[in-house]
């Protein structure tokens, strides 16, 4: 049963698809299983749940016996976006992404439980086509990312009242977009050149973003993770932790981003020719000079590498059970988003295209390009309520509420990014037939709107744009005690 339970954990770790927006909290989710999302995620609403293995390892001691739960959900986030250039407001792809977790735990020996699972942490993902004020109608606006979290965890009971776990395990992230991209014309090396003509001059003065179509797909990568909890019961109806879990940074390689920048050198390649008189034949003997040649465009493709920062997190948990009817639960909390989401930092290699190299290096063998997705991501807090009714011996109802303060930037909001929710309430039930206990959950974010800054640190087509958010999510699960 170890064996089957391991292989299932880390078969869903791996192969699992999730481009889910989080549910609060940026692009954490706070749980998946659906015992613990009727509850509201809370850590200690719930009697030896093993469902809050990852985030309070030192809940393991409270377990009787073996324990097995297996969950799947399904997630629908729902999207609205408006800027200048596309002042009617633009609904998203309407996508549904998969959501697995599995969780197993033993009593190893004495006062030692010992678990392992995996769930999807996070994500994020927006669809839509929308129109550019350079590139022109139906351009595709889209992200996937996904992040799973699986480990082992462990807990001691060092005595009737107190107990102590850790967990320790891997997270596994895949990503990709494919989104107009804006970098200062200053990132474009080879353009200093140009500026020793004088009719250039006025040109470069007024360029001030230089944007290119870019496609990044197949990144995915591994980052270690741990993570540490201490558990005091008082008396037997009230409980208390305290639960810690490290940052780590998310390297993610492997793939490709294909950029264009025929539309943006077009637009530039204009402005020469009227600067010299309307005469191209100057201008190409220019390029020329630099080892441009047109015939080969202004299109490339590199070996990606993106570096994704997760943040470190710290949360207060207060269990009660006023009688053996009811359990209750409330977190409070902190996730460090400041230092972990201030920016995304990306890595180009390899680059095919000589004109493309010259342009951004000056040198047409010089063929990377490092550079950052500016973020300014701020540190939020969170508050979750949840409680559980035995209703009769083989029924319980579920109920829940999530708060989780918006750490995104006004100045970093953008399309493809629009992890800005944060109230949800949860609500649903348990059945037990024999030692199998049936678990159905559904969670309804509540739509929330954001207002982008002017000027933009990502890009000027962002500057007072509206990005809106909603999310659904069916969860359903199963448990066994043995």
């Amino acid at each position: 049963m170890k064996r089957l339970v391991l292989s299932v954990a880390v078969t869903a770790c791996l192969a699992s698809p999730v481009e889910a927006v989080a549910q609060t909290d940026g692009y954490l989710l706070p749980c998946t299983a659906a015992s613990q999302l009727g509850r509201g995620c809370t850590l200690l609403s719930g009697r030896g749940d093993p469902a809050t293995m990852l985030g309070n390892p030192a809940g393991l001691a409270s377990l009787g016996g073996r324990a097995l739960s297996l969950n799947g959900a399904a997630f629908l986030p729902s999207l609205e976006y408006r800027n200048s250039a596309n002042t009617t407001t633009v609904a998203g792809d309407g996508n549904v992404y998969p959501l697995p977790a599995v969780f197993y735990a033993d009593r190893a020996r004495g006062n030692l439980v010992l678990g392992v699972g995996a769930q999807t942490l996070g994500g994020m993902g927006a669809d839509y086509t929308l129109t550019h004020a350079l590139l022109g109608a139906n351009q595709r606006y889209h992200s996937k990312f996904g992040l799973m979290k699986g480990g082992i965890a462990a807990a001691y009971r060092a005595s009737p009242k107190l107990s102590v776990g850790a967990m320790v395990g891997a997270f596994y992230g895949q990503v990709e977009f494919a989104t107009p991209y804006a970098v200062s014309p200053s990132q474009l090396a080879g353009l200093a050149g140009l500026a020793q003509d004088p009719d250039y001059v006025p040109l470069l003065q007024n360029f001030t973003e230089a944007t290119a179509y870019a496609e990044m797909t197949g990144l995915s990568g591994f980052a270690l993770t741990a993570g540490a909890s201490i558990e005091y019961r008082p008396s037997p109806r009230v409980a208390v932790a305290l639960a810690y879990t490290a940052p780590a940074t998310l390297t993610m390689g492997g793939g490709t981003a294909a950029m264009d920048m025929n539309a943006q050198f077009g637009q530039l390649y204009q402005g020469m020719v009227a600067a010299k008189g309307g005469s191209a034949a100057v201008v190409d003997a220019q390029l020329a000079s630099f080892g441009i040649n047109l015939a080969n465009g202004m299109a490339t493709q590199f070996g990606a590498e993106a570096d994704f920062g997760i943040p470190q997190t710290l949360t207060l948990a207060i269990g009660a059970r006023p009688d053996a009817r009811w359990g209750l639960g409330l977190d409070a909390g902190w996730i460090g988003w400041k230092n972990a989401f201030d920016e995304m930092p990306l890595r180009l290699t390899g680059g095919t295209n000589a004109n493309i190299n010259i342009m951004i290096n000056g040198s047409p063998t010089s063929d990377g390009f490092a550079t950052a997705w500016p973020l300014q991501w701020k540190d939020s807090w969170f508050v979750r309520a949840g409680a559980e009714y035995a209703a009769t011996p083989v029924l319980s109802l579920r109920g829940g509420a999530i708060y989780g303060a918006n750490p995104v930037s006004s100045r970093g909001l953008f399309t493809i990014f629009p992890a800005i929710v944060q109230t949800a309430a949860t609500g649903g039930l348990a059945y037990q037939v024999g030692r199998t206990t049936l678990h159905l959950t559904y969670a309804h974010t509540f739509a929330s709107t954001q207002q982008a800054a002017s000027p933009h640190i990502v890009a000027q087509e962002y500057a007072n744009s509206t990005n809106t958010l909603s999310q659904n999510t069916f969860s359903f699960g199963a448990s066994w005690r043995f």
